[in-house]
C-alpha cells in the first residue's frame, strides 16, 4: 500500500511541475505579445541597463523603461498592453538568470552587438523539469551578437534548463 501511495505522490508531484513549467512558457509568450504591441506604438522595447525581475506582488509592473538608456520618455509596459503582467507560479527571485536556481521571470533589453537599445530583448525563466523538451540545452536561442545562450560558443550561458524568448533584430 505504501509503495502505491509513493508512486501516486511522485506522479502527482511530476504533473504539478509540468503544469507550472507550462504556465511559465505560456506567460513568457504572453509577455512577448505585449512587448510586440508596445513596440508597435513606440518603435522600441522597454530599455534596461540590467536584468529586470518579476515581482511577488500581483499586478506589479516589473518591466520598466529606463529613459536614460534609450534617451526618451516611453512608458513602462502597462495594462494597455497586457492586462496583468504575470509572475512565476512558485517564486520570484532577483538575480542574474544565468545563475543556477534563480526562479522567476526576467527581462533584458539594451544595446548589444551593434543593435541599439530597445531593438532587441530577452525573456528568460528557469524550468523545474530539467528534461523539458523546450529547454535551452535542446533549443538554444542566440544573443544579439549571434552567440549562443547555452553550450559551446556561449559567451554568457544560461543553465541548460532555462526557457528563453527572444524578440527584435
Amino acid at each position: 500500500m505504501g509503495i502505491i501511495a509513493a508512486i501516486g505522490f511522485l506522479s502527482y508531484s511530476q504533473s504539478q511541475i509540468v503544469a507550472r513549467d507550462s504556465k511559465r512558457k505560456q506567460d513568457l509568450q504572453e509577455i512577448a505579445k505585449a512587448l510586440q504591441l508596445y513596440y508597435g506604438d513606440f518603435r522600441q522595447f522597454p530599455c534596461t541597463n540590467s536584468w529586470q525581475h518579476s515581482s511577488s506582488t500581483a499586478g506589479t509592473v516589473w518591466i520598466t523603461n529606463d529613459t536614460a538608456v534609450c534617451n526618451n520618455t516611453a512608458p513602462s509596459l502597462s495594462s494597455s498592453y497586457i492586462s496583468n503582467l504575470p509572475n512565476d507560479p512558485t517564486s520570484n527571485t532577483t538575480g542574474n538568470p544565468t545563475a543556477e536556481n534563480v526562479m522567476g521571470y526576467h527581462y533584458w533589453s539594451s544595446a548589444c552587438g551593434g543593435i541599439p537599445a530597445g531593438q532587441y530583448y530577452v525573456l528568460a525563466t528557469q524550468l523545474e523539469n530539467r528534461s523539458d523538451p523546450d529547454r535551452n540545452e535542446l533549443k538554444p536561442n542566440r544573443w544579439c551578437d549571434d552567440t549562443l545562450f547555452y553550450g559551446a560558443g556561449a559567451t554568457v550561458a544560461f543553465p541548460a534548463y532555462t526557457y528563453t524568448v527572444v524578440g527584435g533584430r
